[in-house]
């Protein structure tokens, strides 16, 4: 590219070749957005170069480093500015960009992009058209006239990629694994760091199980996993508010526990003190 012995156009036929191919190894159809290939790894994508926009910066004709040529790091923060913006416009897509912007959220979402770890081959298959919700379901496909949309497997109206994971009762076993492989996680991390008081167990008076009771220090923490689709961060956040909701009687109950065995060690010195006179 630097000694400009190929055109652009050549690097175009390169980009399009290229594309091509890493479609069919993500599993992903044509008509899935480039801007998922394109994008920023860190944002969730797979950062994949474009041919014609290094020829650009690093040929020696390009208007853009004869203008920077002062800045040292000019192509790095151009070709970051450059997929940022792509993955941007990927997470405004209405259909595309909902769950892609829950995992644009934490690089640790995209850890398999770079080494497949804990990914099996069907996982790989899978994940990436569900990240762009273009996994091929009956409700996934709405411009199809006359089609069937109801879940092949319970028979609800329609059978959409949300439906399937978090809702379709056929599949509630996977969802009791799915949630309680997430805990076994969490016991296994927290243990090194505080005490497991109990795990899915009522505690206090109340009927409520939480998931993990972790105590550190004085500190004591009420974790229960849910697992909500991943239909944009407000999905999220509105999972985080119904849980709060939900236990927040229990932290009050804790709270009072509390004082009550606080203000009956204080009467206990005080008699004690008493009976010391």
């Amino acid at each position: 590219m630097r000694t400009a012995q190929f055109p652009k156009g050549d690097w175009g036929k390169v980009d399009k070749v290229i594309l091509k191919e890493v479609k069919n190894t993500l599993n992903l159809p044509t008509e899935a957005s480039n801007n998922y290939v394109y994008g920023q790894r860190k944002l969730g994508c797979c950062g994949l170069p474009i041919a014609t926009k290094d020829f650009d910066l690093i040929s020696e004709d390009s208007d853009l480093c004869k203008e920077w040529a002062t800045e040292g790091r000019f192509c790095f923060l151009f070709v970051i500015r450059l997929r940022t913006s792509r993955t941007t416009n990927l997470l405004r897509k209405k259909n595309q960009g909902k769950a892609i912007e829950v995992s644009s959220l934490a690089p640790a979402s995209s850890h398999f992009l770079t080494d497949g770890a804990y990914t099996r081959f069907a996982d790989w298959r899978f994940i990436h058209r569900a990240r762009l919700n273009l996994v091929t379901l009956n409700g996934a496909r709405p411009w199809v006239k006359d089609n069937d949309q109801r879940c092949r497997r319970c028979g609800y109206r329609q059978e959409t990629l949300s439906h399937v994971l978090n809702h379709c009762s056929r599949y509630s076993h996977a969802w009791q694994l799915r949630h309680n492989s997430i805990v076994d996680r969490l016991v296994a991390a927290l243990g090194r760091r505080g005490e497991i008081l109990s795990c899915n167990q009522a505690v206090a008076s109340s009927d409520l199980r939480p998931d993990i009771v972790f105590k550190k220090g004085s500190d004591i923490f009420l974790i229960d996993v849910t697992c909500p689709f991943e239909n944009r961060k407000s999905a999220f956040a509105q999972a985080r508010a119904t849980k709060i909701a939900k236990y927040e009687p229990q932290i009050l109950s804790f709270f009072w526990m509390i004082w009550v065995r606080y203000s009956l060690a204080l009467l206990n010195i005080h008699v004690q003190n008493l009976n010391n006179i």
